[in-house]
């Protein structure tokens, strides 16, 4: 099974937005958290962008925005 490679950085971000992901170069991910957040939506604001990861939504050009970030909403087991 792959395990990706990612950092995490909580830093300040608009009060609209609770995370970012983005894919570097080298394959590894940066991932954004809004440090505004209380701890709790920080962790599964953490877990949702993991979920966009490892299910493959950056590469995935069939799925619209709506169908990703549903997918990364819910939480049942990630196939591999």
């Amino acid at each position: 099974m792959w395990t990706p490679r990612y950092f995490t950085r909580y830093v300040a971000l608009p009060s609209a937005v609770k995370g970012v992901t983005v894919p570097n170069d080298d394959g590894s991910f940066s991932i954004y958290i809004n440090s505004a957040l209380p701890d709790a939506q920080q962790r599964a604001t953490l877990d949702h962008e993991v979920r966009h990861i490892v299910r493959d939504h950056f590469y995935n050009d069939r799925a619209t925005v709506a169908e990703v970030e549903t997918d990364a909403e819910t939480v049942a087991p990630i196939a591999g």
